[in-house]
């Protein structure tokens, strides 16, 4: 970064004007206008920068992030910035109607020469958007493109704007600098005296030789080799040759040497293009030498390979070819010839097997003795003027003697033109239709179609027919969607020098994903079952080793990705330079990103449903459940077919696997059983890929990250809310467990919210950030754990997160179980009130009705009164 004296004198350099510098400024001080993100083709990548101690959002990894690799690590950029801010663009579409929008560049450069807005588009695009007659983007008449709206919007400030195509990207420098990003980092240590004397032994008698030699002497390193080339001690051509490729490139001791030796790979390259006579020296070249023909394999800096017609290799130095070519002892093929020798191949390459079999048989009549041919005399005359006519027409008597009988027959189509026309229109309506609808109706759909045009109506078989011509992932496509057409999709079959997939070094790229596991758990104390739990994977993809793993009941979040990432650190003392995700919101998180960027790690995001960007995981996921998961007691399986499901194989029922001891079983599978088989991709089992790679590439022991607290608490996820409110002799409640520390009894903290991270490795404690100072807080949970070591801690802290859960969904069903019932008594008080009220009314009417008609009065008699005279007490013993 610049400071404010440097920025003002190559303000002062490049003659900015007033209203450029504010722009600048402001542009230095904003935060990126918009956020970018995937789409369905191309990968988001958020870049920790060093040079701008921030990430820098790059919208592909095939357009954008290869130049921030090159201004990263370029001398003459100073600040280079994502997103930076809108430009108005005015022009002419390819309509020639005059159009105006803004827009969003992709960086905004300050370098030692030039400043202004850059913006970054496929090579592809470009052109289409030229051919469409738009004037937005043109050619500049060296090979690269201009943007004439966006050079005018700049002008008015006195900067400039750029157009950069993918085609000029130098893939092989990119890469190159990706390798040594890790020795160009100003904490990166210098080789010892004794491993700079080693090297320079290396270079006694030779001025260059292979890296691939010099990273197999035993008494050098890696380290010191790459940290030497990334300090310019040591001189590679990083533009042509790559540091992967230790076989084919060369390490220069001084600058002397590496201009000599780039001096002589000039003159060879050229030498080996310029045609000699009618000879071209390349691959693939017919010549003809002795009077017989030979090919020219491949063209070396020093020896040239040919093959003659019994595919017997010869080589020859340089200087004899060029002697031969001279003395017309070789010569090349007329373009007659070239010619003949094309329209003869093709007529070979279209021959199916039965002709070639009769063709091998003609040659053996031909070849026979008089008389002992098995054909007429006729037939052998007719062979013999086929070969002739082969000769002059291909020359190649072979190619005369194909008879092409799979090319017999009629083969023009014999359905009307218009049925044809026809059976596509419907095709096209009813058949590639989102409703799916069924080919016998479509078929009667073009039954009446014909009729009604007057035409001949197909079978359904041809119609059938006519479908199978389509494209079957234009078919699905149409009806099914996007996801479904993905599975049948072409598989990117190119292999270029900008698609190193799976990376070109150990700990270079790594994938992150989760997965919930076939099988059921239950509680190691009281033996409930408490689901089946999620898996969350961190796979190194050049080894396809198992870095990380972090074992949860709870369902996939941003706390799973930062929890794997600290386990990869307590495991290896580092993380993969760059971590590629899926789209999904955990891989969104600001935390998860924040993470990632303080350990100087880039993300990058695959696009949505396109599993084949992740395959390296989700094959390891396949293989995890047919070798692992599937043979375990209480697999889930058979939940899968609910309905032919017994009682008696309910998996919820036979669960006896524990997190603890799944845990144990499933680090024992990935670093003992998977780590040891042999990889079919490797052809080497992952652990010895990583013992390997690391050697030849270097330890990098400077990049390892410290397993401190200071680390861990970095790590620490936090609630949904981030913050809990401290309660009078409770202290603070995450996740359904209560935290205490005796700050809380002070009373300008009770009843304050607090900002809080908790451990998912240990429920015994949580950090809470007291009047600035994070504080250790304690749960009622720490007995538990004394005398425990931190595996078993993580694993008996994921079970009572689970008991947790259960008891607040638990907690919910009683509830609701408990209000229905309520209700119901709320029913009954509502009847029997209405009986109240239904009674008193009943009685109101009958005291009406015994106003309006009294009833007589009956006579009254006396009654004798049985409790008046003398009263008798029999006594039977008396109370002592």
């Amino acid at each position: 970064m610049l400071s404010e004296n440097e920025l003002l004198q190559l303000f002062m350099q490049q003659d900015i004007p007033l209203i450029g510098r504010k722009a600048i400024e402001h542009i230095r001080a904003s935060e990126p206008v918009r956020r970018v993100g995937g789409g369905t083709h191309n990968v988001a990548t958020r870049f920790a920068s060093q040079k701008m101690a921030c990430v820098i959002q790059a919208e592909s990894h095939k357009g954008e992030l290869p130049w921030i690799y090159q201004w990263e690590h370029d001398p003459d950029t100073a600040e280079f910035y994502d997103q930076p801010s809108k430009v108005k663009l005015a022009y002419r579409n390819g309509s020639d109607k005059k159009v105006s929008h803004p827009s969003t560049p992709d960086f905004f450069l300050i370098q030692t020469r030039w400043m202004g807005w850059v913006e970054c588009k496929p090579e592809e695009d470009l052109q289409e958007s030229h051919r469409s007659g738009s004037e937005r983007f043109v050619p500049d008449g060296n090979g690269g493109w201009r943007c004439p709206p966006g050079e005018t919007f700049a002008a008015q400030f006195g900067l400039g704007f750029k157009v950069l195509s993918d085609k000029d990207t130098n893939w092989i420098l990119v890469r190159n600098l990706e390798f040594l990003s890790d020795y160009l980092k100003l904490d990166c240590p210098p080789p010892t005296e004794e491993a700079l004397a080693a090297i320079s032994g290396c270079f006694d008698t030779e001025r260059w030789l292979p890296l691939q030699r010099l990273l197999e002497n035993a008494g050098v390193s890696a380290d010191a080799i790459f940290t030497l080339i990334a300090y310019n001690r040591l001189f590679v051509d990083l533009e042509h040759e790559l540091l992967s490729e230790p076989g084919f490139t060369n390490v220069c001791r001084d600058a002397l040497s590496a201009e000599v030796y780039l001096g002589q790979k000039r003159g060879s390259s050229r030498r080996a293009l310029v045609p000699l006579h009618t000879v071209l020296m390349a691959a693939g070249t017919q010549i003809v030498w002795d009077g017989r023909p030979w090919r020219i394999l491949n063209v070396g800096a020093s020896d040239i390979f040919v093959e003659d017609e019994n595919r017997a290799i010869s080589n020859l130095r340089l200087e004899v070819f060029q002697k031969l070519v001279a003395s017309r002892a070789i010569t090349g093929l007329s373009e007659e010839g070239h010619q003949r020798n094309s329209l003869a191949e093709e007529v070979l390459r279209k021959a199916a097997p039965i002709d070639l079999k009769r063709t091998i048989a003609r040659v053996r009549c031909l070849e026979a003795a008089p008389g002992e041919a098995a054909i007429p005399a006729r037939t052998l005359r007719y062979l013999r003027k086929r070969a002739a006519e082969g000769e002059i027409l291909f020359g190649n008597r072979f190619a005369g003697l194909v008879p092409r009988i799979s090319a017999r027959g009629n083969r023009t189509r014999k359905v009307d033109t218009a049925v044809v026309v026809a059976m596509n229109e419907v095709i096209d309506a009813e058949v590639l239709n989102s409703a799916q609808p069924k080919i016998h109706i479509a078929f009667g759909t073009a039954l009446n179609l014909c009729r009604e045009r007057g035409l001949p109506p197909p079978s359904e078989k041809t119609f059938r027919a006519e479908i199978k011509r389509r494209k079957e992932e234009a078919l699905v496509l149409a009806r099914q969607g996007r996801r479904a057409a993905y599975g049948i999709s072409e598989f990117q079959w190119h292999i270029d020098q900008s698609t190193p997939r799976h990376g070109e070094r150990p700990l270079e790229i790594g994938h992150i994903d989760h997965t919930q596991l076939d099988v059921e758990a239950v509680d190691s104390r009281t033996g409930a079952n408490l689901g089946r739990p999620w898996l969350t994977i961190l796979l190194d993809a050049y080894t396809r080793l198992v870095l990380a793993y972090f074992l949860t009941f709870d369902p996939p979040s941003y706390r799973s990705c930062m929890a794997v990432i600290r386990n990869a650190v307590r495991r290896h003392g580092r993380i993969p330079k760059t971590i590629v995700v899926d789209q999904g919101s955990d891989f969104e998180s600001l935390y998860f990103e924040a993470l990632l960027a303080r350990l100087g790690c880039h993300k990058k995001s695959r696009p949505a449903a396109k599993g084949r960007f992740g395959s390296v995981i989700e094959r390891f996921f396949g293989v995890n459940n047919q070798s692992f998961i599937h043979n375990l007691a209480g697999n889930s399986q058979a939940l899968q077919r609910p309905r032919s499901m017994s009682p008696s194989h309910d998996p919820r029922t036979l669960a006896v696997w524990t997190l603890p001891a799944l845990t144990d079983a499933f680090e024992g599978f990935a670093d003992t059983t998977y780590a040891n088989l042999k990889h079919p991709a490797l052809g080497i089992p992952p652990k010895d890929a990583m013992a390997r790679g690391l050697a030849l590439t270097g330890l990098r022991e400077h990049v390892l990250i410290p397993y401190t607290e200071d680390f861990i608490r970095l790590c620490m996820p936090t609630t949904p809310a981030g913050k809990a409110v401290v309660r009078h002799g409770r202290g603070i409640k995450i996740r359904g467990v209560h935290y205490w520390h005796p700050v809380f009894r002070e009373p300008k903290v009770t009843r304050t919210k607090v900002h809080l991270v908790y451990d998912p490795f240990d429920v015994s404690r949580a950090y809470a950030l007291v009047s600035g100072e994070w504080v250790l807080c304690r749960s009622e949970h720490q007995a538990l754990f004394e005398r425990r070591t931190e595996r078993e801690i993580a694993t008996i802290s994921q079970e009572i997160r689970a008991l947790h859960r259960l008891a607040e969904v638990h907690r919910n069903v009683n509830a609701s179980d408990i209000a229905a019932y309520f209700s119901q008594l709320r029913m009954s008080e509502t009847v029997l009130r209405q009986q109240r009220h239904d009674a008193e009314r009943r009685t109101e009417e009958i005291r009406q009705l015994m106003l309006a008609d009294p009833v007589p009065a009956i006579a009254q008699t006396p009654i004798e009164d049985l409790w008046t005279g003398p009263v008798t007490l029999e006594v039977f013993e008396e109370l002592k």
